[in-house]
């Protein structure tokens, strides 16, 4: 049970709290908190697969509808149904008959790469689960993230640091698309922890020698692939949220330990002391901060061998509540909001169809960095297969995503009955994956069955949001792209306000030789800083992509609609909805911005 002044209500879904157990012991666990039931499951995996998780769960990652789970001793992989908790792999991590000892996970394009401490990284294809190769790397690898088209791994040399050769000082960068190594790059003494930030960088905690050498914290731009900024912070552990990295040291040695808070645009300590209501953590062991709504997660192994707690912050600092007595040495946690435990309590399917996006009835994307990824193109697509696609990674609970590319580019969708305007309330939520300073705001229409033909080919009205009325909104723009000779080539656009020029950008081929997009064009909201940040800043309301999901700023009123005069107008209930990126900005390396679309649901069904 949480033991907090504060109450947990409110908080969807459940945690999944990964813990290491105890070396050689076999007493790893996947606990689930199920905020629902207010209950605590210490060995849910247990309960699900009949059997242990294993020896020392080091690392756990959701990605799309799977959760991973990185179990080193044991040597192995599991991975299970995120929403379920049912198994659906154990993917065995050897060679020959020597143990490889997995580590880390980490994603890119539909694949999963894991470093393991024989010095190898395994690609995975997420869909079948097949381990398709193996690159050599360097010495113990202890980490490892994805950015810019390439994976970075930290080489720590941990156990050889009794041996002469000693410890590993290299992050191995390796390209994704080709899985080579193409360069080492040289870091401080013992480099752990590892992961890429918003920007376009990728942060390493060293961890020097834990005698004379002290650990540091530093920053690799992933452009030129050197180490461009070293910070005098002996980092243990860290994860970020937007522009802040949150950041732990603990020494085993004299049992001090720090959490402070940091900018990653002005490359300060914004907070010397993040926890402000004086609650006392012995051992921080883990950190995680939830995407969606930014609380911070700190895990206290306090001995490592009694039963560890995890601690839940606002971004104020201040204890929200704390679940105890969840596992021995508590790492990871990460909250699943889509929970589908399958028990008594389980929804019954019918009341999810009625409830969630049934139907996607026109896919229609701009270029776009991600289209043609999300969902993935294969030979030989057509507009029909591609719908087809977009509906299997949004139709019921949230589970995909979808790209819809530069502006302009759109999606129409349907729920199985139509959408009730209730008074003096909100009447859906489109799902999307924004989170501070990272928001891609997309426009959403709303139109009536008029003819009652089951196609979405009525007036359409615009659901005004907090920028329709600001002077720098465009009403009735238009831009037309042309598809390019190769794939290789540049998309040549004109717009309606007799702008040409250029985008490096995948063209829907799908969609044949031009690409006429109209609707409302939103001033640019990607800023950049003196320091060469980009911040895709949030909008007030009214906008797909652009607020956290769990947010009230991402469900909307059927209220909200106008006219093409901008006048308000009333409906009873709406039939089809459709979305489109309402910016057209490109925001450096970070590309153009682009709205992207989960999933969504009614909110009075």
């Amino acid at each position: 049970m949480p033991e907090s002044t504060d109450t947990i209500n409110g908080s969807i879904g459940g945690l999944y709290i990964l813990c290491d157990g105890n070396y050689s012991l076999n007493n790893s666990t996947l606990a689930m908190y199920d905020f629902k039931k207010n209950s605590l499951n210490t060995d849910f995996f247990q309960s699900k697969a009949g059997r242990k998780l294993g020896d020392t769960g080091n690392d756990m990652q959701r990605y799309g509808s799977k959760l991973y789970l990185v179990v080193n001793v044991s040597s192995q992989l599991e991975v299970l149904d995120a929403r379920t908790g049912e198994v659906i792999s154990q993917i065995p991590f050897m060679d020959g008959t020597k143990a490889r000892q997995p580590r880390t996970v980490t994603f890119w394009e539909d694949k999963a790469y894991v470093c393991s401490f024989d010095g190898t990284v395994a690609r995975i294809d997420t869909a079948t689960l097949d381990v398709e190769a193996y690159v050599k790397v360097g010495r113990n690898p202890d980490g490892i993230t994805a950015s810019n088209g390439k994976l970075y791994v930290s080489n720590s040399g941990g156990l050889d640091y009794a041996n002469p050769e000693g410890y590993d000082n290299t992050v191995s960068v390796i390209d994704a698309a080709t899985f080579t190594v193409t360069k080492n790059v040289t870091v401080g003494t013992n480099p752990g922890k590892i992961k890429a930030d918003i920007y376009g960088y990728v942060y390493v905690a060293t961890r020097g020698d834990y005698k004379s050498e002290q650990g540091v914290w530093q920053c690799i731009d992933t452009n030129t692939d050197e180490v461009v900024k070293t910070f005098d912070l002996n980092v243990t552990n860290f994860d970020f949220y937007g522009n802040l990295a949150y950041l732990y040291s603990y020494d085993n040695t004299s049992k001090q330990s720090w959490i402070k808070v940091f900018d990653l645009e002005s490359g300060q300590v914004v907070k010397e002391s993040f926890i402000q209501d004086g609650t006392l953590i012995a051992t921080p062991y883990g950190i995680n901060v939830n995407p969606d709504n930014g609380d911070v997660y700190i895990t206290d192994a306090g001995n490592y061998v009694s039963l560890g707690d995890i601690f839940c912050f606002g971004q104020n600092g201040v204890l929200k509540y704390k679940i105890a007595n969840v596992g021995v040495s508590p790492n990871t946690v990460l909250q699943v909001a889509d929970l589908s435990l399958t028990d008594s309590e389980s929804v019954d399917p019918a009341v999810l169809e009625a409830r969630y996006l049934y139907k996607v009835l026109d896919y229609t994307p701009a270029p776009g960095q991600f289209v043609g990824k999300y969902p993935l193109l294969a030979e030989n697509e057509t507009i029909e297969s591609m719908r087809a696609k977009a509906e299997n990674k949004l139709k019921g609970l949230p589970k995909g995503m979808v790209s819809l590319g530069r502006f302009g580019g759109s999606l129409t969708f349907a729920f199985k009955s139509a959408v009730q305007n209730v008074a003096s309330s909100t009447d859906f939520r489109i799902f999307g994956n924004a989170f501070a300073n990272s928001a891609e705001p997309g426009i959403v229409e709303v139109s009536v069955d008029e003819n009652r033909n089951g196609l979405p080919d009525d007036a359409w009205y615009e659901l005004a949001g907090s920028e329709y009325s600001n002077p720098s909104t465009l009403k009735n723009y238009s831009m037309t792209y042309l598809k390019p000779s190769s794939k290789a080539d540049s998309v040549f656009y004109r717009d309606n306000q007799g702008k040409t020029g250029y985008v490096n950008a995948f063209y829907p081929s799908w969609q044949g030789d031009s690409i006429v997009c109209r609707g409302t064009l939103l001033a640019p909201t990607a800023v950049k800083n003196t320091a060469g940040y980009w911040a895709l800043k949030n909008l007030a309301w009214g906008y797909v992509d652009n607020q956290p999901n769990d947010s009230e700023f991402s469900c909307f009123d059927i209220d909200w609609a106008v006219n093409a005069a901008g006048q308000s107008v009333h409906f009873d209930a709406i039939d089809f909805i459709r979305i489109y990126t309402g910016v057209n900005q490109n925001a450096g390396w970070v590309g153009e911005l682009s709205t992207e679309v989960c999933g969504a649901e009614k909110l009075n069904p």
